[in-house]
């Protein structure tokens, strides 16, 4: 697995690729109306996708790139650099929210998931920033989990390009299926 390899070659999200925005901020609000908002949907985003490669088989979160998958988004977000289908947002966004850099934002997303992630899980994280076309954007490596993870005590799965929530049924049935 590459994922820096991913960004220049134009790589879709695939089974072990997730492409993320933001860590918080409301990207589509800050384009439409200039403002910089932190989105509880949005910052649940990251960690969900983190948990569901820990329940899989593993993964990279990439934070700064955005998909646009509809040609409407794609013309609100023209103001960023495109990288092959992908645009390059970058952190600045959420270092406004945080008001600081890095550290503050991956500071953030770790208390975050020391909150809402069962078992604990950030020691089992890598963090790595990278510059794309000039903007920082965040790899985060996510092993093939030990045991099975929880984000606000629903179970996600990685399930070829999608993060997906599983209903109680489906996560015991797994949890079965594919003993730790």
């Amino acid at each position: 697995r590459d994922p820096i390899g991913a960004l220049t070659s134009d790589k879709e999200e695939t089974h072990y690729l997730e492409y993320k925005s933001t860590f918080a901020a409301d990207l589509f609000r800050f384009v439409r109306r200039n403002e910089t908002v932190r989105n509880q949907d949005v910052v649940a985003e990251v960690p969900q996708a983190i948990v569901g490669f820990l329940n899989a088989d593993g993964g990279d979160v990439i934070v700064g790139i955005c998909e646009p998958r509809d040609e409407i988004i794609r013309q609100e977000l023209t103001r960023y650099q495109s990288l092959g289908s992908k645009k390059v947002i970058g952190l600045d966004l959420d270092y406004a929210l945080v008001k600081g850099g890095w550290d503050e934002v991956i500071n953030s997303l770790l208390s975050h998931l020391k909150d809402k992630v069962d078992p604990t899980v950030a020691v089992s994280l890598s963090f790595d920033r990278h510059l794309e076309l000039g903007l920082s954007v965040a790899v985060i490596k996510v092993p093939r989990g030990t045991k099975y993870y929880y984000y606000d005590r629903r179970f996600f799965l990685r399930v070829h390009n999608r993060t997906q929530l599983l209903s109680t049924a489906e996560a015991v049935d797994y949890q079965r299926d594919n003993p730790r």
